[in-house]
């Protein structure tokens, strides 16, 4: 598996594009922009392939990359609250499995959702800890935490410990990521203008060559 499919399986229902079609929009759109800018540009031919791989490299960050990264923050962020809950629950008297069954199906998220669709394949013959450890999440320290809490050799408030620890550690990961997006504002402009507006401005200023390039 590349890590291209393994990034539009993460995404799950929130891909844009399957793997296949992806691959087959990019490569068609890639091969078609190659041909079109070899008719356009008169000069200057070598900016051909560098405009053609910077495209082909932003068709991925653009429907891949960004919405992988929006998706995990807020999974992560609506992980928060579930491990939250799951932590009050407990402390109201609750054990663990009870805690994570109620969480999830009183509170509304990606990973209650997962979680309840662990509990449909326990009633059809196999483990909880099965059944978690094959849950899909897009997060590893949500996974983590998750597989923390079906550790049944540790005492309960040991379990707890470790998911109060992954509850601090997804805080400090929402706050890295903030920053990070403050500081990825001004390059993500700029390539919104590379990928949308330079193509425009091509297509206006040689719409006379394109039709007669068809005619």
């Amino acid at each position: 598996m590349t890590k291209l499919k393994r990034k539009i399986d993460r995404l799950g229902y929130y891909a844009p594009l399957s793997y296949v079609k992806f691959t087959r929009i990019r490569f068609l759109t890639t091969l078609f922009l190659f041909i079109y800018l070899l008719f356009i540009i008169e000069k200057y031919y070598f900016y051909v392939p560098l405009i053609t791989i910077l495209y082909y490299n932003l068709f991925r960050v653009i429907l891949v990359d960004w919405p992988l990264n929006f998706y995990v923050s807020r999974y992560e962020r609506d992980s928060l609250q579930f491990f939250e809950l799951v932590s009050l629950a407990v402390s109201k008297g609750m054990n663990i499995e009870m805690s994570l069954e109620s969480t999830a199906k009183y509170f509304n998220c990606d990973l209650s959702y997962a979680y309840i669709a662990a509990l449909i394949e326990v009633k059809f013959g196999k483990s909880l800890v099965e059944a978690v450890n094959d849950m899909e999440v897009p997060s590893q320290i949500v996974k983590e935490a998750l597989v923390s809490l079906m550790n049944k050799d540790m005492h309960t408030n040991k379990r707890m410990e470790s998911v109060d620890k992954v509850v601090l550690k997804l805080k400090e990961n929402m706050h890295r990521e903030m920053h990070k997006r403050i500081k990825l504002v001004p390059i993500q402009t700029l390539l919104l203008l590379l990928i949308v507006f330079v193509p425009l401005m091509l297509l206006i200023v040689y719409a006379k060559d394109i039709v007669m390039l068809f005619n």
